[in-house]
């Protein structure tokens, strides 16, 4: 009965749902579903919303989205992580050839067992770096995070970013922000306060960055 059922499509195998949330949210760029809280009494899972890898997500996505095949499953997605982040130990070998085939994967130059993703990634990752000649996309995400719903004097904002960006880069990003019309400040001297122009004020997170850099972008590329 059984398999008649999954036949027919009314069920699934055991498990599929794990291999989905695996896929999705790897091939999404995001972080991997952590189960380490779990217990032989119950089942702890962790998914993180954050998308920390966004040229693989959109790597995998012109793929699946393609006309090509064989289209990705768990495991594929899994093995383009694994050697994204230069894991190559317990590979499986027929899952790599596949890879290798459909041009996603190289062997790295000198090594018969290490590869890496295709040149086509290399350069998503690269074009996602920066915004012409002006910007690093990086600096942009830090600053708009710490300034998100806030208005914050300059030496609070260089106290709190002190760790990731130097005086020098957030007095360039400060000027040349303000001069998109980005940022804003209200006050003189050592009362301004600096914060997100009204057209972004109410956005967080991706949301916000994502209208940012898409703004900047279609000014300077």
């Amino acid at each position: 009965m059984t398999e008649i059922l999954e036949k027919t499509g009314l069920v699934e195998r055991s498990g599929q749902g794990v291999d989905k949330i695996f896929s999705i949210t790897l091939s999404e760029g995001k972080a991997e579903p952590d189960y380490k809280n779990s217990d032989m009494f119950q089942v702890s899972l962790t998914l993180r919303t954050e998308i920390i890898e966004k040229a693989f997500h959109v790597f995998v996505s012109q793929y699946q989205n393609s006309e090509k095949e064989p289209k990705f499953g768990v495991e594929q997605i899994i093995t383009l992580c694994k050697i994204r982040n230069s894991i190559f130990q317990n590979l499986k070998a027929e899952i790599v050839s596949q890879l290798e085939k459909s041009g996603l994967i190289e062997k790295i130059s000198g090594h018969t067992n290490r590869y890496t993703l295709s040149q086509e990634y290399h350069a998503l990752v690269n074009d996602g770096l920066k915004i012409g000649k002006r910007y690093l996309i990086k600096e942009i995400e830090i600053l708009l995070l710490s300034l998100q719903g806030n208005a914050l004097k300059i030496g609070d904002l260089e106290g709190l970013l002190k760790e990731s960006l130097s005086r020098n880069q957030i007095n360039y990003l400060k000027m040349k922000l303000m001069e998109d019309n980005i940022l804003k400040v209200e006050g003189k001297i050592k009362g301004a306060r600096y914060s997100i122009t009204d057209k972004y004020a109410d956005l967080r997170g991706d949301v916000l960055l994502s209208a940012v850099i898409a703004e900047l972008r279609s000014k300077y590329e």
